[in-house]
């Protein structure tokens, strides 16, 4: 069944109108030859946003295609939970004020670059590293970045997780100290995957929702690596967003490394488990 607000964006796009110039429009001056093919589609569970071709997020949309994620509502708190930090990194006495130096992010697992892009055009003097394993995500992500303007301090490189920031890494060319690293990594169970709705399980890319047995594949590396690689001074920051289960797992991941201090849990407006955050010691 498709929802009105869907039906609405499908057929408005097929339309080269507005949703609110179609609401205007009276239904007899609809051409259904043009719109209809896109409603069949939609009724077969392809996603809205891969038809149409992007997605809002923050206000933003963002380029999208059955090689990445669509992005959302619930990783803007990620990216609200990293703006919020940005005063944390700002020199002393400074606050509200442009830092002296850049601040260096990196955005794991950046799909889209709907994190990345989103934290670059609203934090200045940040640049942000995007790293994907898919390359093809990748030319989406660049081609959000330009879109967008900021495709001069959001650079996007083919990599595994941290591999690219550690000197062991073939070309190592990511071997600063970071300030922040953000994440919306896979983490649903692998045996779930197969229990969610069509539009998920049959068209997003399974490499970006899989996280493994227990879903804390990619979460359990980015906490015990993390910080091998952000800054001490000031102490560098993780944020993940997690499943709505797995607050009390990730807390205890993060506490046996004893590497980690401000170790919080940020529940979403449903009152559920979503993002995790932690400093460096």
């Amino acid at each position: 069944m498709i929802s009105r607000f869907e039906k609405e964006i499908l057929v408005a796009h097929a339309l080269g109108l507005t949703r609110a110039q179609l609401i205007a429009k009276r239904t007899d001056e609809l051409d259904a030859a043009l719109y209809q093919p896109l409603l069949d589609r939609r009724a077969k569970h392809e996603p809205t946003a891969y038809i149409v071709g992007y997605q809002p997020f923050w206000g933003l949309d963002f380029i999208v295609d059955r090689s990445v994620l669509i992005p959302r509502p619930e990783t803007e708190l990620l990216v609200e939970k990293v703006i919020e930090s940005y005063s944390h990194y700002l020199p002393a006495g400074r606050h509200g004020a442009l830092p002296v130096t850049r601040i260096s992010m990196a955005d794991i697992g950046t799909g889209s670059g709907c994190i990345a892009i989103t934290l670059a055009k609203n934090l200045p003097n940040v640049t942000v590293i995007g790293v994907d394993s898919s390359k093809e995500a990748l030319k989406i992500a660049q081609k959000n970045a330009e879109y967008h303007g900021v495709a001069d301090r959001c650079r996007f490189i083919t990599g595994d997780m941290l591999e690219e920031f550690t000197t062991k890494a073939p070309r190592r060319q990511e071997t600063q100290k970071l300030d922040i690293i953000v994440s919306n990594p896979p983490y649903i169970p692998t045996e779930v995957i197969e229990t969610l709705e069509p539009e998920v399980k049959d068209w997003e890319p399974r490499q970006a929702l899989d996280g493994g047995k227990d879903g804390l594949n990619y979460i359990r590396k980015l906490i015990v690596n993390a910080p091998n690689h952000l800054s001490i001074y000031p102490s560098g920051s993780l944020f993940l967003e997690i499943g709505f289960h797995q607050g009390p797992a990730v807390i205890e991941l993060a506490e046996q490394t004893g590497r980690y201090s401000d170790i919080k849990i940020v529940k979403d407006l449903n009152g559920q488990d979503r993002i995790f955050t932690a400093r460096v010691k």
